[in-house]
């Protein structure tokens, strides 16, 4: 760039100022500017066309879709399973559809009565296409429902009490004795084989006991009779005993004299 810096001035000469750059600078420094500013239009609009041509997504693109939330579809070996997310119930499978999630991680819980829980965190992707959670349950116990009319009947099985009914809870798999008692009422007795993961209920209606006489050895007055009957036998004893035994110490001679009558 020819600009002018400045003269020396001579003894005794004015020195007159002089403009510092040529106009014919500014007009290159203009031109400059504008084809950089043009270079840049052209690259961005570049990438705002031909990005999404060729199936890329640019910066802003990017950006927006790390922000979108994905769509999450959960699905279970059973049904009726309750599930969480983050802690969060969100539902019970079949879910009516996707969950959206924001990508990360996010702990999922799945749980249903007589089946192990399942529980995993997963890293939820970026993504357009919904994003699959399948989850595995196993069957561990069988589900006992009693309901008794009247209510509060012991529930045990194999002997052990489980509860009073109603009664809703997990029993072991497998052959085991339910046993369903109430004071004054016909005992119901069983023998139930159990299947993990299954529901058994039962509406027990407990009739009254039957009236049974007690037995005559029972009674109060059996035994009083026994008693006096007793001292009876033990008093005439004592009698018969006394009676048989000789007299103790020294005995009188008897003298018999012959009686005789003259008439």
């Amino acid at each position: 760039m020819a600009c002018a810096q400045g003269a020396s001035a001579r003894p005794g000469q004015r020195l007159r100022p002089q403009p510092l750059c040529m106009p014919r600078d500014f007009a290159r420094c203009a031109v400059c500017l504008a084809l950089a500013l043009l270079l840049s239009a052209a690259d961005l609009v570049a990438t705002a066309l031909l990005l999404p041509a060729l199936g890329l997504d640019g910066p802003v693109a990017c950006a927006q879709r790390r922000r979108r939330p994905t769509a999450v579809e959960i699905s279970a070996t059973v049904e009726d399973a309750q599930v969480f997310v983050d802690g969060e119930l969100v539902g019970t499978l079949p879910l009516e559809g996707p969950i959206d999630l924001q990508p990360g991680d996010h702990t999922f819980k799945i749980v249903r009565r007589g089946y192990t829980d399942y529980l995993e965190t997963i890293a939820i992707p970026a993504s357009r296409k919904p994003f699959l959670v399948v989850a595995t349950l196993l069957p561990v116990s069988g589900i006992l429902i009693v309901d008794t009319t009247p209510a509060g009947a012991r529930v045990s099985i194999d002997g052990q009490l489980y509860g009073e009914t109603p009664f809703d809870g997990e029993v072991p798999e497998g052959r085991r004795v339910l046993d369903v008692r109430l004071p004054g009422r016909v005992p119901f007795v069983e023998t139930v084989e159990f299947i993990a993961g299954e529901s058994f209920q039962y509406d027990i209606n407990l009739e009254d006991a039957p009236l049974i006489e007690a037995p005559i050895y029972t009674t109060w007055w059996f035994w009083a009779g026994v008693g006096v009957l007793a001292s009876s036998v033990l008093v005439t004893s004592v009698i018969l005993t006394a009676e048989a035994e000789p007299p103790v110490g020294p005995q009188r001679p008897s003298v018999v004299l012959p009686l005789r009558i003259d008439f």
